[in-house]
């Protein structure tokens, strides 16, 4: 391939990892190139130099590949540069210092590698540098002083290197000039397209899973990238800066901000480093939404800072450090905020705040405070009438983690007395629950005797760390029982409409459910409004990770790993639909609800907990609509009525991936009728260009008839017609053919099958080609399965 044939093209977005090292060698054939992008390809090798060779570039994005060695210095010859990304790679050595020299880079992008050494001090010569990211490397020494000149620097990432040494004292500097880079960017244009990963970097800049940018996040998951962009520039939407420091080793003090500061700081995250003194007064001048200074060693009393952050604080995290004292009364005018923890600062004393958002008394967020207390409010002092309760008195004998003993302080009038919690819990405000004697209860003796404080301590007091899952009906973390157990603990959100003896009798249900195909319920525990469930815990986790969190994790779903899972998901839904009775619809079915285990067998989760939140009796139809969008069917718009026909389109969106390699929604569909895969495959299929689905390796570890056959299905399952839509029973006989059609078409190719098992192989194959098009003609009238035991006998013996 000639490029001096190409012309002067402006844009180049690369897709062929094979010939990604011909193009870049003749970069120098294309010298008004300015925008060229090539991430997520997988791509192996060192960063070719001739990389450098391009006069114009203003964006460079190779993240997301495989690329070794070091980063070349060459590249600082890109003197136009403005966008350089080439995160999550393998490469290796310093951050070049001759990067100092791109004094027009807006972006810088390093992140997820192996560099070490220290930051160099020429960064601080970016004047235009908006986002920062070298996180998840080993660097170390400390931020260097020099890069408080950045003051258009307004998203920091540091995180998970071993950067050491105290914070430069001018550091609030970062971020305080904005408007110079934002209007010299509008005026240029230069920012990136949306074709060329203007999506991607965002998004990868951004740290979705903490407020405000959570919400962002979603919305530019939406394909709005340019508007959310250019609110920005135009000032329309307020530029939140964030520093996110954690998981290094830096000492000293935070530096204290200035009365008059000004500045778009919204996040401070500092946790789990060696930080100490006092939490700095000034933060009271700077509008934060999230502050998280965990595992620490800050000392001193919390300041009285609350109520200048009232308008934005939605997170406060304090817990392990040494903090003492009162807790500052302008806690209770924190209105927004929704996650807090003060545990682990044992000299902390006094009244817990009991308004505004601590009206709901969270007693996980004050753990082994033993001088806290909380106040009675007026009913309570009514129903108690003089009693008034006073501090959790915790053992020095217990354990360091949950060291509460079950008992509490009742001051009464003018004296004080020890009450047992198992005969009196309910008079103690403080741990309304005897932790120590509220079981989980186990079905069919599949868990040892344990409490629900054996499940804090699993979890190490529902740490956020440990949450492998994050659905509709509550957050699932990881667990390892004391006998060494893997679990999964699903802690149900608190609003559901069920007494107790309602919800029992539903998870009882619940519980006695088995089928391979579904994960199984080992156990639950209610403590008060508190509702957990245990759940076996498989180790190779869902669907959703392997597909779409790794081009290397997804290159292992081959396509008959994919087509087993799809078959084998299939039977799990079937059996709700068709063998429970009454039957169960799903109502979230999709990829993160599949769960694979150490063999990659498929099993399906969170079946039926749309009861237990709703109170709603599970029956073959529901009025309480349920799903994640891109897998909801389009008649719920419009009868807000959720079927099991609804679930068959889940299910085929969920084939639809398979295939293809593609999440339901999301930029790969920007700009069609419709939106989404469902609507992107329908156009392929009846335009005849089936080969234009299918991912590419499913195209390389499958055949075409197998390929063609499950996308036939899936666009069955995914039909507008309700009635055209194929049942769970019908779709599982189908896949399970399908599967049986796969596992002979392999053994062939190995060339080891004996000649009566092909003999039944080739009748096999016949049936299933005529009963699949007799599905394709009436998909209510499948004839019955094909019965391929023989086959997969010969299969299981080492036949074949």
């Amino acid at each position: 391939m000639c490029f001096s044939r190409l012309g002067a093209p402006t844009s180049l977005t690369w897709t062929f990892p094979s010939t990604y090292f011909v193009v870049t060698s003749q970069l120098r054939w294309m010298p008004s190139l300015r925008y060229f992008t090539a991430h997520s390809n997988n791509i192996s090798g060192e960063i070719p130099l001739e990389l450098g060779q391009a006069p114009m570039l203003v964006h460079l994005d190779v993240g997301i590949n495989n690329l070794s060695g070091r980063i070349p210095s060459e590249l600082a010859n890109l003197t136009t540069l403005r966008f350089l990304r080439l995160a999550s790679n393998q490469l290796v050595g310093f951050v070049p210092s001759a990067f100092g020299n791109l004094t027009g880079l807006q972006g810088l992008d390093l992140s997820a590698n192996h560099l070490n050494g220290s930051i160099p001090s020429s960064l601080g010569n970016l004047h235009s540098l908006m986002w920062l990211q070298l996180a998840k490397n080993r660097l170390s020494g400390s931020i260097p002083v020099e890069m408080t000149k950045c003051r258009s620097l307004l998203w920091l990432n540091l995180r998970d290197n071993l950067l050491s040494g105290e914070l430069p004292r001018d550091l609030y500097s970062l971020g305080m000039d904005t408007n110079t880079v934002f209007w010299r960017t509008l005026g240029l244009n230069d920012f990136p397209l949306m074709n060329f990963g203007e999506c991607s970097l965002v998004q990868s800049w951004i740290p979705e899973d903490i407020a405000p940018f959570n919400n962002m996040a979603m919305t530019l998951k939406h394909d709005q990238c340019r508007k959310q962009w250019l609110d920005i520039l135009h000032g329309n939407r307020p530029a939140l800066g964030y520093w996110q420091l954690s998981n290094n080793e830096f000492t000293g003090l935070i530096p204290e901000p200035a009365s008059n500061i000004s500045i778009s700081l919204s996040c401070i995250i500092l946790s789990n480093n060696k930080l100490s003194g006092p939490i700095p007064v000034g933060f009271r001048n700077v509008h934060f939404y999230n502050i998280d200074l965990t595992h620490n060693n800050f000392n001193g009393s919390i300041p009285d800072i609350f109520e200048g952050l009232a308008p934005t604080l939605q997170s406060l995290q304090l817990s392990y450090n040494n903090l003492a004292g009162f807790l500052p009364s302008s806690l209770n005018k924190l209105n927004f905020l929704s996650a807090y923890n003060f545990s682990y600062n044992p000299e902390l004393e006094g009244p817990i705040p009991d308004r505004s958002s601590f009206r709901n008394f969270n007693p996980w967020a004050f753990i082994n405070n033993t001088k806290l207390c909380r106040n009675p409010d007026a009913t309570q002092r009514l129903q108690f009438e003089q009693d008034m309760k006073v501090c959790s008195s915790m053992s020095a004998s217990a354990p360091p983690f949950l060291s509460i003993k079950d008992r509490c302080l009742v001051g009464r009038k003018q004296t004080s007395s020890i009450v047992d919690v198992e005969a009196d819990f309910r008079t103690c405000n403080v741990m309304r629950s005897n932790f120590n004697y509220v079981p989980v209860h186990s079905f069919d003796g599949s868990l040892k005797p344990l409490t629900y404080s054996d499940l804090v301590v699993a979890t190490e007091n529902f740490n956020s760390a440990k949450i492998i899952g994050d659905g509709g009906f509550g957050m699932v973390y990881e667990a390892k029982l004391a006998d060494g157990t893997a679990v999964a603990i699903k802690k149900l959100v608190q609003d559901g409409a069920q007494g107790d003896r309602e919800f029992q009798a539903e998870i009882n249900i619940l519980g006695s459910i088995k089928h391979v195909n579904l994960v199984p319920l080992l156990g639950y525990c209610c403590r008060w409004r508190e509702r957990l469930l245990v759940y076996k815990c498989l180790s190779n986790g869902s669907l959703d990770d392997w597909l779409y969190e790794s081009q290397e994790r997804a290159a292992t779903l081959t396509w008959p790993l994919r087509l087993r899972i799809a078959a084998g998901i299939a039977q799990g839904l079937s059996f709700l639909h068709h063998d429970c009775n009454p039957l169960i619809i799903h109502r979230d079915m999709k990829t993160s609800n599949i769960l694979l285990d150490e063999k990659f067998d498929a099993c399906l989760t969170d079946f039926g907990l749309a009861r237990l939140i709703t109170g709603e009796h599970m029956t073959h139809v529901s009025t309480v609509v349920a799903g994640t969008p891109g897998y909801v069917p389009p008649e719920y718009g419009v009868t807000w009525r959720a079927t099991a026909k609804g679930d068959v389109y889940s299910f085929g969106v969920v084939m639809l991936e398979l295939a293809s390699g593609k999440r339901p929604i999301g930029p790969d569909f920007h700009g069609m009728e419709g939106g989404n895969l469902v609507a992107w495959v329908k156009t392929l299929v009846e335009t005849h260009r089936r080969n234009e689905v299918y991912d590419p390796i499913v195209i390389r570890t499958g055949d075409s008839e197998s390929l063609s056959n499950f996308l036939t299905l899936a666009d069955l399952c995914t039909a507008t017609e309700v009635r055209r839509r194929p049942t769970m029973l019908e779709v599982s006989g189908k896949l399970e053919e399908l599967k049986c059609r796969q596992e002979i078409i392999t053994a062939l190719h190995n060339g080891s099958m004996t000649q009566d098992i092909k003999d039944d192989s080739d009748a096999f194959i016949r049936a299933f080609k005529a009963g699949l098009q007799d599905t394709v003609e009436e998909s209510n009238h499948l004839p019955s399965r094909i019965d391929c035991h023989n086959i997969s006998s010969g299969l299981d013996r080492g036949d074949v």
